[in-house]
């Protein structure tokens, strides 16, 4: 990495980086026996309910507060104005995988189905885990339904115990940032307080905070050390914070409101911020507007 500025009298004017070597993240498989027990299927030291969810991390089942879930939606923000009537009309706030079929081969298991809201399919998707020397290797291949616009955002939500409190990661940081909006920002390694002000910022009307574009990994952690990492050979969207989407919509001051949980939400992409509450729609470049995609990474709890 080579960070390159330009400056007036002390004065920053300018800034840009360059990744000059990256590495790939190299994983070797490891045999794990898949068991099926009557709450889901153990993979190694993880058990993956029959909805294709993480459940629980058997030797710390305290971790995970409740299933790991997928989401597509934000808490949406003044710039949504132009498109939050019609993802309030698709339902993206309630979402539901229905399995079709699971099958396991070698060390893998796969779930396949599609993830619908009440009024409409959104994508057809497959997700498979698969034990690694790394962590569990969660892979998910999905088809979004060719008549959606585009969504907010896709990714998984873990909700944690909040002694896991601090976060390290190497992304754009330490302010939040988006497709569109990290020019105040550095590609480096940074560290955030998962329950400090300066990281879900107090805005008049609660939305949308406190997310990292371009994450390649991320650990958030409890003081004795114990915690979650995630990594990725693309970057994908980070955000450690205290609240889930429907504390936003709940709550009108949400730092008067005690959270007794983290929030950590891994997304493939996440649609920028634009300007549409003044201005024209978020342009096409900034939107999360695909129509197939793969999207993998590593999860590995200790």
């Amino acid at each position: 990495m080579r960070i390159f500025e330009f400056k007036n009298n002390e004065s920053l004017i300018y800034r840009t980086q360059f990744i000059l070597n990256k590495k790939e993240l190299i994983l070797n498989e490891v045999k794990s026996i898949i068991k099926e027990t009557n709450e889901g299927y153990i993979i190694g030291d993880y058990l993956i309910n029959k909805n294709g969810m993480m459940e629980k991390f058997i030797p710390n089942e305290s971790i995970l507060l409740k299933p790991a879930y997928l989401s597509v939606s934000r808490a949406f923000i003044d710039n949504d104005i132009q498109m939050k009537w019609y993802w309030n009309k698709l339902g993206i706030n309630d979402l539901n995988f229905y399995v079709r079929d699971t099958k396991i081969t070698d060390n893998k298991i796969t779930f396949i189905g599609s993830l619908n809201t009440r009024y409409v399919n959104l994508m057809q998707l497959e997700i498979t885990y698969s034990y690694t020397d790394k962590g569990l290797k969660v892979n998910t291949k999905s088809k979004v339904n060719s008549t959606i616009d585009f969504l907010p955002r896709f990714g998984f939500t873990f909700i944690v115990d909040s002694n896991l409190n601090t976060a390290d990661y190497f992304g754009y940081g330490p302010y939040e940032a988006y497709n569109d909006r990290h020019q105040a920002s550095i590609l480096s390694n940074h560290k955030l307080a998962v329950f400090s002000k300066d990281n879900c910022f107090n805005y008049p009307y609660p939305q949308e905070s406190g997310s990292h574009y371009n994450t390649y990994q991320a650990s958030v952690k409890s003081n004795n050390n114990n915690g979650i990492d995630f990594i990725s050979n693309n970057p994908f969207s980070f955000q450690a914070i205290p609240f889930e989407l429907f504390d936003f919509k709940d709550h009108s001051h949400l730092m008067n409101y005690n959270s007794n949980k983290t929030v950590i939400n891994i997304d493939y992409k996440m649609s920028g911020v634009g300007s549409g509450s003044c201005g024209p729609k978020l342009l096409d470049k900034y939107q999360f507007n695909e129509k197939e995609f793969n999207f993998e990474f590593i999860i590995n709890i200790r």
